[in-house]
């Protein structure tokens, strides 16, 4: 069974032309809540801000004065509580455990190419290429254009997080019910080297190149579609940790403001690079953001005025000129609207930059004004 296949359709210049004009709804659509989602987004809160607030405390001792409030606090983290993955991992004396599973499986890359005839008919070639790839996530046999032959079997072996009940930075006692430990940051700890002492197999397993389980009938240079690789990492004890949330009666807990901005979380380094992460976090969110606002106020401009290409299509150099001029207009007119959609929105959430801008129209209306009340007592004068 071939791994590549591909398929050409057809559509005709009166279908093209109808279609067209169901674009317009949804470029109309796109193009208004673009504004939505550049407004909102400069919105957001920075919880680096808010983590700047924290109290900073000393694990060695519990300060009873800042109960109830944002802290945050430096140390080493411990657990009494010993862990495993329940499956081949022997308990040991981690915080906790981020099982990565890996399964081998087919992936399919869907390319497409559109070619645009005299008198507006366009012909369609999608070409669909199956691949074997190692990934966390096999996609489902079924959704595949072409199944027959690239069948993936279910994964028997998830990736999962598991972590201690209990855990501590010196005498402060963490929530950890309520703690999410984010799969980076495990990432970011330590992954575990394997061996005949944490690691308990079956036959059917094997330690391959130090750090994974494999699983299967294939092996890690020739593998056999389902076969699945595990690896893990850990968050060992005494690693020095930051973590920020509410002290309450000894233990850290979530925060939450008068604003409903919650903060509970944890961070491997001390206080400055906790902050910088969160800072950093904020900053490339904000401008993905403001990327696909742009590009859905560009995609929506672009696609109300959809049908004139379409119907210049009957000569495919007149519609490709046409696109050309429709892509070049609306792009600055996108890029302008979304600059000054993004000034106006930072300037509403923010309470001080409004309030300093509203009085600075109102000094200069009243300057204007002033002014003008002024010409006019001079030209009566010199009119009498």
């Amino acid at each position: 069974m071939p791994d590549q296949f591909k398929e050409v359709s057809h559509q005709g210049y009166g279908s093209r032309v109808a279609g067209s004009f169901g674009g317009i709804l949804i470029g109309i659509v796109l193009f208004f809540a673009s504004f939505v989602v550049l407004y909102w987004n400069e919105g957001r809160v920075d919880m680096s801000q808010i983590a700047k607030k924290s109290v900073e405390v000393q694990s060695s001792q519990i300060d009873a004065s800042v109960d109830q409030k944002l802290v945050s606090v430096t140390g080493p983290i411990t657990s009494t509580e010993k862990i495993s993955d329940n499956l081949f991992l022997n308990e040991s004396d981690y915080v906790a455990i981020y099982r990565k599973s890996e399964m081998y499986a087919w992936t399919e890359k869907t390319d497409t190419n559109t070619t645009t005839q005299t008198g507006g008919s366009q012909t369609t070639e999608t070409t669909y290429t199956y691949d074997k790839a190692w990934t966390s996530s096999p996609e489902k046999s079924s959704s595949f254009k072409h199944p027959e032959g690239h069948e993936n079997p279910n994964q028997s072996i998830t990736s999962e997080t598991f972590k201690t009940n209990n855990a501590n930075i010196d005498q402060y006692k963490l929530d950890m019910a309520n703690l999410k430990l984010d799969t980076s940051l495990l990432v970011s700890a330590e992954k575990l080297q394997l061996n005949s002492e944490n690691i308990t197999l079956t036959p059917a397993e094997k330690i391959v190149d130090n750090y994974y389980v494999y699983q299967g009938v294939g092996n890690i240079s020739n593998p056999v579609i389902g076969d699945q690789r595990i690896s893990y990492y850990v968050l060992p004890q005494k690693e020095i940790i930051t973590v920020f949330g509410k002290l309450s009666s000894g233990k850290i807990t979530t925060y939450t403001d008068e604003k409903d901005n919650t903060l509970f979380r944890v961070f491997l380094g001390d206080r400055a690079t906790a902050i910088s992460t969160m800072k950093t976090e904020y900053t490339i969110m904000t401008w993905i953001l403001r990327l696909v606002g742009f590009l859905m106020m560009w995609i929506g401009l672009s696609a109300m005025f959809g049908p004139i290409s379409v119907v210049l299509d009957f000569l495919p150099f007149l519609g490709s000129a046409s696109r050309a001029v429709i892509g070049f207009i609306t792009f600055i007119i996108a890029l302008g609207l979304s600059i000054l959609t993004i000034l106006i929105s930072m300037v509403i959430h923010n309470i001080v930059a409004l309030i300093i801008i509203l009085a600075i129209i109102i000094v200069a209306i009243i300057v204007i004004i002033a002014i003008f009340m002024k010409k006019k007592k001079t030209q009566k004068p010199a009119q009498a």
